[in-house]
């Protein structure tokens, strides 16, 4: 598996008339990283950009600080100037003061940085040569990005928002990109949406962060209130419309990135029902064709135990097709019917699968008000903490009284997984 490298990414940001605008720039069509897409300036962390001579010239911050703000235990410092000259280089924007508090002109920023761009010259030669007090400080640490496995170059990106320096012309340099414009975050979001503007999926959620902000000010002020921000990694998965990237603000990503650490199958990011899901080789998930405002997709019944017995949790709906795919899915003999409360999407079923299994149904009685499956009735009531062994697995009963006053949920002691039924 390829390892990423660590890279740094640059909102630049600047005030105009109806709220803030940032700058995008379009990779070339024959990069192999993300040909032809928008993104912000950005690219991998150089040696320069740790030279102890450049990290000098940041005044505003130093290492232990950066370190502490990026969360790594050294290099913070480095990210920061990697994005300060990746957004030099590729946007031809400077994020520093010359000597003496000097304005260079923007013919000669060109110059300067035409010379960067061709190796005749690297960061710690720029700095001398131009005596720069680099503005550091003003980067604000926005999110973290990890490319999942897969792509032919992975990078470990650490995004910062900055302001635009005043009087300063932003351009694509014509080779690593071929166009730029500055752009509100809204208005980049609905031109992706209508196909117009290509972007990649930081980038995306990365405007929908900073999108909505009245001034610079204020946006970078948010950044910094925000608590440490956790690694993004997407993940890829499958489902009806074929593979695509899942991301940790999707409700299936936890799913997702379980099932992939612990190597159980195919992962999908949406439920399907009729689909036998693994999620341990403890746990199966069947889905009901039940679906609705209230259901989802549809009730899930969930297959569960150790060794040679099982439990079913939720049976669902009394749907022929739904009890024929449980006991068609059973491993094993069902020795346990269990209900999370008497709903009509939880446990109606659990007559039908009695007669076709022999199993026993544990549970609570219906309560005489709300619209309750009036026909349950448990073999055996479950009392609060009462343990239930299937096989070499173990199922606590929890008495979860909220959603209904007959609501259980069910701990699986072995791996600390709760079914929780409608309760959460």
């Amino acid at each position: 598996m390829i390892e990423p490298k660590p890279a740094a990414t640059v909102v630049v940001a600047r005030d105009a008339d109806d709220g803030v605008e940032v700058l995008l720039l379009q990779r070339t069509h024959s990069a192999v990283f993300l040909p032809g897409v928008y993104v912000f300036p950005g690219g991998a962390v150089d040696d320069g950009d740790r030279d102890p001579a450049v990290m000098s010239r940041a005044p505003g911050i130093d290492e232990a600080s950066a370190n502490r703000m990026l969360g790594v235990p050294v290099g913070g410092l480095g990210y920061i100037l990697a994005a300060i000259r990746e957004c030099f280089e590729e946007a031809g924007l400077l994020l520093a003061d010359a000597g003496g508090g000097a304005v260079l002109s923007n013919v000669e920023l060109v110059r300067w940085r035409r010379r960067l761009a061709e190796g005749d010259l690297d960061l710690p030669g720029l700095c001398e040569a131009l005596d720069l007090r680099l503005h550091a400080d003003r980067l604000v640490y926005l999110s973290r990005w990890i490319t999942p496995p897969g792509p032919p170059r992975r990078f470990d990106t650490r995004f910062f928002v900055a302001p635009a320096p005043p009087g300063q012309c932003a351009g694509h340099d014509g080779r690593e990109t071929v166009d730029h414009l500055w752009i509100q975050p809204g208005e980049a979001l609905n031109r992706n949406r209508r196909g117009e503007l290509v972007l990649g999926s930081p980038t995306i959620r990365t405007l929908h962060a900073v999108a909505g902000f009245e001034t610079v000010d204020q946006l970078l002020e948010h950044a910094r209130q925000r608590s440490a921000p956790r690694p993004r990694v997407p993940l890829t998965a499958s489902g009806r419309d074929g593979e695509r990237r899942v991301h940790p603000d999707e409700p299936a990503y936890a799913e997702i990135d379980k099932l992939r650490k612990e190597g159980l199958g195919s992962p999908s990011y949406e439920v399907i029902p009729g689909v036998v899901q693994t999620l341990s080789s403890r746990v199966r998930r069947l889905t009901a064709s039940n679906p609705g405002v209230m259901t989802g997709p549809g009730t899930n019944t969930y297959l569960v135990g150790g060794g040679d017995e099982l439990a079913v949790i939720d049976p669902g709906p009394d749907l022929d097709a739904h009890v024929d795919a449980i006991v068609f899915a059973a491993n094993g003999p069902i020795r346990w019917i269990l209900t999370t409360h008497t709903h009509r999407d939880h446990s109606p079923a659990a007559r039908a699968l009695q007669r076709r299994t022999g199993a026993r149904v544990l549970g609570m009685p219906p309560p005489q008000d709300g619209s309750h499956d009036r026909q349950f009735i448990p073999d055996r009531i479950l009392r609060h903490g009462e343990r239930l062994p299937v096989g070499d697995a173990t199922l606590r009963a929890i008495h979860t009284p909220g959603h209904a006053s007959n609501h259980l949920c069910y701990l699986l002691e072995e791996e600390q997984v709760l079914f929780s039924g409608d309760h959460i």
